[in-house]
């Protein structure tokens, strides 16, 4: 159930836990291997978080939620006799029966050498987590590119983000992604500051 690999984890090793060596492991600390990498937290989401479907490079994710993928998925297999919804029906199928993608809670990659789109990796298809800790960077760089409203889960059970630093500007994506965060930090604030471009984000805390 917990797995600590500290400075020693790599893509290898992660791509061994994904093709479900652990499917029932509720922790995973691999803080501080710097041969982690983006690929890595794709080899440990299994099959689903490595595929690419199409030029686009689309993940199967984005098929499986998001409207845009459906179009452009629809637009590839034109005269097929396979069709979007057919494809998004199996990645559905394929997510639910991975063990881990669901057991999953808590995991812990600050200092690795990965960046936003791992980040963003996991919260697509880990669908249990609700501690997922990584550099603060990380995150500010994927709650401001999350523009996509389909591509993640509604409901991820998340409790808590590690940011300190622009969380008032960056309320609006967390209230959207993450609904279930119990725990936010604020630095540098005053409440002032909520009125220079005419908005209140404190209200999305209420």
């Amino acid at each position: 159930d917990l797995l600590i690999l500290p400075f020693i984890a790599d893509d290898e090793i992660l791509a061994k836990l994904g093709g479900g060596v652990c499917p029932l492991l509720e922790t995973l600390d691999i803080e501080g291997s710097w041969a982690v990498t983006n690929q890595g937290l794709s080899g440990l989401a299994g099959q689903h978080g490595g595929m690419v479907i199409g030029r686009a490079g689309w993940k199967p994710t984005h098929f499986a939620q998001c409207s845009e993928g459906q179009k452009l998925l629809g637009n590839i297999l034109k005269g097929s006799p396979v069709t979007a919804s057919q494809i998004s029906s199996l990645m559905s199928q394929q997510q639910t029966k991975q063990g881990m993608l669901k057991s999953l809670k808590q995991i812990n990659i600050k200092r690795t050498s990965t960046d936003s789109k791992g980040l963003e990796c996991l919260v697509q298809n880990f669908r249990s987590l609700t501690t997922l800790e990584a550099e603060e960077q990380t995150w500010q760089n994927f709650l401001i590119h999350s523009e996509c409203k389909d591509c993640h889960p509604s409901e991820l059970p998340l409790q808590s983000l590690n940011i300190k630093q622009n969380t008032f500007t960056l309320l609006p994506q967390i209230h959207r992604l993450f609904p279930n965060v119990e725990k936010l930090h604020f630095s540098n604030y005053t409440r002032s500051e909520a009125y220079l471009d005419g908005r209140d984000n404190m209200t999305l805390l209420a």
